[in-house]
């Protein structure tokens, strides 16, 4: 995205809260008009100081953060103009529903008339006008929130944070509200920079995700490309589930590389890395892309790409089933555990403890990685 296309720019970032260790360590980031873009990560990552530098609570130690061109850095959070949706709601307790939703138009002057209009609007969006008169005491957790956000885009603002606003929530109520911020968001068109740890949240809601770890991006892109192809080990192991199996490199070509796993078995993986002949390095395989079926004894010509693993147990989860295997070779006394993710269908597959079974996947579906010691 080039730079004058930007409605929101992280320009060189870097913030400490003590001088000596940075939390944000050189943060880059363009964000366009109306994109929803999470910041995800583990605790202590870097995403919600980021977030703080841009609502105003926290001060950048060294670069600039620009909102439709001109600098905020320098602003208090007031003068920003931004809408904010906490994890708490921080709704005022002594106020009704239509009171808290009333108070920043009131703190920006809007006429009385206005302000009602207004209000009366965001009720009917959020499907609360017959609680209009209750205080945030008398509300449930997913209409505590629906009131926080609708306070939080009531005055119209053209950039909305979010800090892990579903993150009290349960389940049910969680994927609910996911559905309703997207609505909401495709209906009004205003910008969001959302923070959470929850990948699944990210994936569903984001145009795109910047993953971040010890303060650094380590990607930033849409979803489906940060599932598909992840741009190193970190991002692969934290979003969704995956398989890591430690190997070696023995060659590599232009479309594929050959890897010799711990446990001798020999795998071949698309070419994503560049690789030394005996480099460490891990290889990284999504549950579902794994197909397992029985051996065919009456050959020995098992594929390239193919492992012979052991059934361990499985794990009922509802929609899908988890199926453990573990890998091993006489030769070597490693073992390493391998996760087949199936849909729960009519007819799941019926396995003992030590039945031995042929796992195989695409090629394309793995991915490697050099391994860092």
């Amino acid at each position: 995205m080039e730079n004058e296309q930007a409605f929101l720019q992280f320009c060189a970032i870097k913030k400490s809260y003590d001088r000596h260790q940075l939390v944000v360590k050189d943060f880059n980031l363009n964000i366009a008009a109306g994109e929803f873009v999470t910041l995800l990560g583990p605790s202590g990552s870097g995403k919600t100081s980021v977030l703080m530098l841009v609502a105003g609570f926290e001060g950048v130690t060294s670069g600039d953060i620009l909102l439709n061109g001109h600098s905020i850095k320098r602003l208090a959070p007031h003068e920003r103009n931004i809408g904010m949706v906490f994890q708490n709601y921080a709704l005022f307790p002594h106020m009704t529903v239509s009171q808290n939703l009333a108070y920043p138009l009131k703190v920006r002057k809007w006429s009385k008339k206005r302000r009602a209009q207004q209000v009366n609007t965001f009720l009917e969006m959020i499907e609360l006008t017959d609680f209009s008169h209750r205080y945030p005491s008398q509300l449930s957790g997913g209409q505590k929130q629906r009131v926080a956000l609708a306070r939080a885009l009531i005055f119209e603002p053209s950039l909305v944070l979010m800090d892990e606003p579903l993150g009290a929530l349960d389940k049910k109520l969680r994927e609910q509200m996911q559905l309703e911020i997207t609505q909401l968001h495709q209906k009004l068109k205003f910008t969001v920079l959302y923070v959470t740890h929850d990948q699944e949240e990210a994936l569903t809601m984001s145009d795109r995700i910047a993953v971040f770890n010890q303060g650094v991006v380590q990607q930033c892109a849409k979803p489906q490309m940060l599932y598909e192809q992840p741009s190193n080990a970190f991002v692969a192991g934290f979003i969704g589930e995956n398989n890591i199996l430690v190997g070696h490199c023995i060659r590599q070509e232009t479309q594929q590389t050959k890897i010799k796993l711990s446990n001798n078995q020999h795998i071949n993986v698309s070419t994503n890395q560049t690789l030394q002949p005996n480099q460490a390095c891990i290889i990284s395989i999504r549950p579902e892309k794994i197909i397992m079926s029985p051996i065919n004894t009456a050959s020995k010509d098992i594929q390239a790409n193919a492992l012979i693993a052991t059934f361990s147990f499985k794990h009922f989860v509802g929609d899908y089933i988890r199926y453990y295997f573990q890998l091993s070779h006489e030769d070597s006394p490693k073992k390493q555990t391998i996760i087949v993710k199936s849909l729960n269908t009519h007819h799941p597959q019926n396995l003992a403890p030590q039945d031995k079974m042929q796992l195989t996947w695409p090629m394309e579906h793995a991915h490697i990685f050099p391994l860092e010691r």
